[in-house]
């Protein structure tokens, strides 16, 4: 059942990666040609092939078909992936939209987009996923394979928590004093106009 998780894992976290750039080309193209990794001609059309590759192997580790093949796909674009984000990180380009699972408002003030933490998330799937080449079952049982998933949405369910808790809460006070602050600004600006 393991292997069955980890490829579950993988899965979704591809399916929730690609589901946004799908939803947005637009903005995704953007982040590509934002990365300044690949000739201009080509932004544009792998900006398209990328969420639907994400998305279908995804879906293809997630229900255990293909699986060899689908974990081959996911250890290319986590490669992809690691490397875009290693070279912008060597070049000092902190201040660009990840595009990993959604976009943000371009940066305001140098506010960093990137960070190690985002190389290293990428090359720990990609590891994942390489190892699911190597060692994992090419058909488990279909039992296993929905155990698998239950466990892996489980633990993604939790990270994605811990993650938005993370993002409000931050690694001390000022994180939550300046969301508070944020919220008091955009109160009072509400009781103003109510008040009119």
């Amino acid at each position: 059942m393991a292997w069955s998780a980890v490829s579950a894992f993988v899965g979704l976290v591809l399916v929730l990666a690609g589901t946004p750039k799908l939803l947005a080309p637009r903005a995704f193209s953007r982040v590509v040609r934002g990365f300044r990794v690949l000739p201009g001609a080509l932004a544009r059309p792998v900006a398209r092939l990328v969420p639907v590759a994400e998305v279908l192997a995804g879906t293809a580790l997630v229900a255990g078909v293909a699986t060899p093949a689908a974990a081959v796909a996911a250890t290319v674009l986590f490669a992809a992936f690691t490397a875009g984000l290693v070279v912008n990180l060597a070049r000092g380009r902190r201040d660009i939209d990840c595009g990993c699972f959604g976009f943000t408002e371009p940066p305001a003030g140098g506010v960093a987009r990137i960070g190690p933490w985002h190389a290293l998330r990428a090359a720990a799937l990609g590891a994942a996923s390489a190892t699911l080449v190597v060692v994992a079952p090419a058909a488990p049982a279909v039992a296993e394979r929905f155990q698998g998933a239950c466990l892996a949405a489980v633990v993604l369910l939790l990270a994605l928590v811990v993650a938005r808790v993370t993002r409000v809460v931050g690694r001390g006070p000022t994180r939550v004093d300046s969301h508070l602050a944020d919220a008091s600004v955009r109160y009072r600006a509400a009781l103003a106009r109510a008040a009119r």
